[in-house]
């Protein structure tokens, strides 16, 4: 492909996208190749371009992406929606890409631009927050569950979190920082949720061990009451029952 001008890194840059590193066993969980271009015809172009292909999977996305003022703007300047910001094959999560720094999307056109400054400044705020509050949660988790804790509701914690996860990046493409903080408070609890359950999970093992040494107890003295019991009759009956 070299020879004809054409790039060649698009597997490479497939290879390192949430696209490659989310897949199943199989690859079936989220799209190779032939899931966006098909086996012999470029499908992404048969559907009006990169961004419909996207939009074929993340409905979301283009939803809010369709309402924010990205929309209007790019058309008119005739960019490529999607792949302005998230690029075509080396795609990056939009938590990853909003912000002012070096590698966010937002500084590629907005550096000079005061008022998306301060939008993109504050989404990458309410954005850092959720992220920051996940990974303290997963790792709480990850220590507990390593020292083989089985902590009752997991699944359904995680599951929680990682949908609201998948919100929060689709929220981001509204722009609208009063929406996108909503949803980064979603993530705020359902993280909140899942780092509860070791600390819940310990507090229930404390008590079933305070019941367990309580009942030790107790069958002791029981047993204490019974032996003296049962010496005091037999010295009674030795004293002929006097």
């Amino acid at each position: 492909m070299q020879r004809y001008g054409l790039p060649t890194d698009q597997l490479h840059g497939w290879q390192r996208s949430p696209h490659a590193n989310t897949s199943g066993p199989n690859g079936s969980k989220t799209p190779s190749c032939t899931g966006c271009h098909g086996a012999h015809a470029d499908a992404s172009q048969q559907l009006g371009g990169v961004a419909r292909a996207c939009g074929r999977c993340h409905t979301r996305e283009q939803d809010y992406f369709d309402k924010s003022p990205h929309s209007k703007a790019f058309t008119k300047k005739g960019l490529g929606e999607c792949a302005v910001c998230h690029d075509v094959h080396d795609v990056s999560l939009a938590a990853q890409l909003v912000g002012l720094g070096a590698d966010s999307a937002c500084s590629k056109c907005h550096l000079r631009d005061e008022k998306p400054r301060r939008v993109a400044k504050e989404l990458a705020t309410q954005v850092a927050s959720a992220r920051g509050a996940a990974s303290q949660a997963r790792k709480v988790f990850d220590d507990a569950t390593r020292y083989g804790k089985t902590l009752a509701g997991s699944a359904a914690a995680l599951e929680s979190l990682q949908d609201s996860e998948v919100r929060l990046n689709a929220e981001i493409h509204s722009l609208d920082p009063q929406a996108v903080g909503r949803a980064a408070a979603r993530v705020k609890r359902a993280a909140r949720d899942l780092e509860s359950l070791p600390k819940s999970a310990t507090a229930t093992r404390r008590t079933e061990h305070l019941v367990a040494y309580s009942m030790v107890v107790l069958s002791g003295l029981l047993f204490l009451m019974l032996l003296g019991n049962a010496l005091w009759l037999g010295t009674r009956q030795r004293n002929g029952g006097s």
